[in-house]
């Protein structure tokens, strides 16, 4: 149908979530009434699509026992706070002008479903709440503004996220692309695949929560805030960074080592072990150098600091159980260990 639209009585279907609810519209459309809202009655899928310049707004939440999809050639609208449930299936906004907007505020977007794909940008012209999904995201354009996001399987980045509060990847998360995470804290809790590409934070990160949550194949690994690393593996093919600041903070949550190729970690901000711990930091650079430019152990020490490549020490290292350097070491500052140098 062509013209303003607006469906606001319930839908739902005669049948055991058998029948397909296909709505196609010329123009603006607005869905206001819940779909599938009585369980075994919703829509077995959803497909909704807005043509030439219309926009699609979601107002009340949408179950289905199978499929969404979203093609909205206006772009999507939140007029409200909405519930996306998509029962062990997908839920697809398609195309790139199927972007994810709020209208008239923050409004939240809750999913639980197999997968949800955004290939639109999301919160690029009006912010949205939280973004909560129960199950995997598949990101193929930036979620520009968000207060936070939340995804409790696997997570396939492929463009940025900025949110004004914290990201949490419950899932293994693997880059499709050079990607920037920016939030107050990004917590991962499982494995993290680079395929290559960058990977900066613009703010605090807390890698994993088990050593086995390891971070590999990334390119360039770049954090600007604090960084707490519980994982025993970080590995780049080129340089590390940790902080921009002095201020900033490094905790070894656990036994840790740190690969490049042949490329330069640096440490800007202060590096200490977990509370009460005094956990080992091997450092492998290749024909790099490791630099320290804040205080290492200065409020809990660090057990064996081990370092495959050179040195460059610009504020004391003032506990650590030893200190191995494999080629040269320019030192600025004290070292103080209990054990071996």
């Amino acid at each position: 149908n062509s013209g303003q639209q607006t469906i606001s009585g319930t839908i739902n279907g005669a049948n055991d979530n058998t029948e397909a609810l296909t709505i196609t519209a010329n123009n603006n459309l607005t869905i206001s009434g819940v779909v599938g809202g009585i369980a075994n009655k919703q829509p077995s899928t959803l497909d909704i699509t807005t043509t030439g310049s219309g926009v699609l707004t979601l107002s009340n939440d949408i179950t289905t026992d199978n499929d969404q999809t979203y093609t909205a050639a206006g772009g999507v609208l939140l007029g409200a706070n909405v519930t996306l449930t998509a029962t062990s299936s997908d839920i697809l906004f398609s195309g790139t002008a199927s972007t994810v907007d709020s209208t008239g505020s923050t409004r939240t977007l809750t999913v639980s479903a197999n997968e949800i794909e955004f290939d639109g940008a999301v919160g690029g012209n009006a912010a949205l709440g939280a973004i909560g999904i129960t199950g995997a995201l598949d990101l193929d354009a930036d979620i520009t503004s968000a207060s936070s996001l939340s995804v409790s399987t696997t997570s396939n980045l492929g463009a940025n996220v900025t949110t004004s509060s914290t990201q949490q990847y419950d899932g293994a998360v693997t880059l499709s692309a050079d990607v920037n995470l920016t939030g107050s804290t990004i917590t991962t809790t499982s494995t993290v695949a680079g395929s290559t590409n960058d990977l900066t934070v613009t703010g605090n990160v807390v890698f994993g929560n088990s050593t086995t949550d390891t971070v590999t194949g990334v390119a360039v690994l770049d954090i600007t805030g604090n960084t707490t690393i519980n994982t025993n593996t970080i590995t780049t093919s080129s340089t590390q960074t940790y902080g921009d600041a002095t201020s900033d903070t490094i905790t070894i949550g656990t036994a840790t080592t740190l690969t490049t190729t042949n490329s330069q970690i640096t440490f800007s901000g202060t590096v200490n072990s977990e509370a009460s711990e005094a956990n080992d930091l091997t450092l492998s650079v290749g024909s790099s150098e490791v630099q320290f430019d804040a205080e290492t152990g200065g409020t809990v020490g660090l057990g064996a600091i081990g370092i495959t490549g050179a040195l460059d020490l610009d504020a004391d290292i003032t506990s650590a159980s030893s200190l191995s350097v494999s080629t040269t070491s320019n030192l600025g500052a004290d070292v103080t260990t209990s054990g071996t140098q």
